[in-house]
């Protein structure tokens, strides 16, 4: 195989977003706090909107509702993903362009 190319395949990163969400009914009390973003080469731009936690990357946008439940709850994201873990709760998220909503 000496003298062929070598070929670089693309390889695709996974982000996941772990943090920490407070929900409940009072509004001014809703936070969250990043514990970390593996790998550190991902970025995520976060906000509270409504009652959803927001995660944008480049154009793309994904809602994370915020628990019912008082108190702090432990999140789990894997980009791209249709669902979040709250707690031990698997959660439906919306995803979609950042122009759609």
């Amino acid at each position: 195989m000496d003298g062929l190319p070598n070929i670089i395949w693309p390889m695709v990163v996974q982000c996941v977003f772990i943090g920490a969400l407070q929900g409940g009914p009072d509004p001014s009390r809703f936070a969250y706090e990043p514990i970390s973003v593996e790998p550190s080469t991902c970025f995520f731009v976060t906000y509270i909107q409504n009652q959803s936690l927001i995660l944008e990357q480049g154009h793309q946008r994904v809602e994370i509702p915020l628990p019912e439940q008082e108190g702090w709850h432990r999140l789990r994201y894997s980009w791209g993903s249709s669902h979040a873990m709250i707690g031990h709760r698997q959660l439906p998220v919306r995803l979609g362009p950042t122009g759609f909503y």
